[in-house]
C-alpha cells in the first residue's frame, strides 16, 4: 500500500530521517520544452504476505494533453522482521530522485502504482514564473 508520495526538488532518505527540499505543487520551468529535476518520497506499507518478494512501484507522469511523458519503474523487496509485534507492518521509505521532461504548461499528474494497485495520485502544475522587476538608478 503507498501511504503517501510527496512531489519535490530533491528527496534523501538517511536511517529514519527523511529530508525534502522545494516540496510543492507548482513546478516552475523558464520556458517549454524543459527538463527539471525532481523527486518524490514514497512511503509504502507491506503485509507479511508481501515480503519476501520482489514489489513493483510504477510512475507515470502525464501532461495536460494527456500524453505521457515520464515512465519509471522501482523494484524493492521489503524483508519481514524475525519477532514482528502485533499487527505489524513493514515500512519502506524511498527517495527517488530524476528529470523530470516537460513540454507543455497547466495541469500534469503524476500516478504512482504498487504492483498494479489502484494508482496514487499527485496533481501538479507547470508555470513560467513572472519576470523578475530590475531596478532602475
Amino acid at each position: 500500500m503507498i501511504k503517501y508520495a510527496i512531489l519535490a526538488d530533491h528527496a534523501r532518505v538517511d536511517g529514519d530521517a527523511a529530508h525534502l527540499l522545494g516540496a510543492s505543487p507548482i513546478v516552475p520551468v523558464p520556458a517549454v520544452p524543459w527538463a527539471r529535476p525532481f523527486a518524490l518520497l514514497v512511503e509504502l506499507l507491506f503485509t507479511q504476505e508481501k515480503c519476501g518478494a520482489e514489489q513493483l512501484l510504477t510512475i507515470i507522469s502525464t501532461a495536460p494533453s494527456g500524453q505521457t511523458h515520464l515512465t519509471m519503474e522501482v523494484r524493492t523487496t521489503p524483508i519481514w522482521p524475525p519477532v514482528p509485534p502485533p499487527g505489524a507492518v513493514v515500512r519502506v521509505v524511498m527517495a527517488i530522485n530524476g528529470l523530470l521532461p516537460i513540454a507543455e504548461l497547466g495541469d500534469h499528474l503524476i500516478q504512482l502504482a504498487l504492483d498494479q494497485s489502484e494508482p496514487y495520485k499527485i496533481n501538479y502544475r507547470v508555470v513560467t514564473p513572472p519576470p523578475v522587476a530590475t531596478e532602475t538608478s
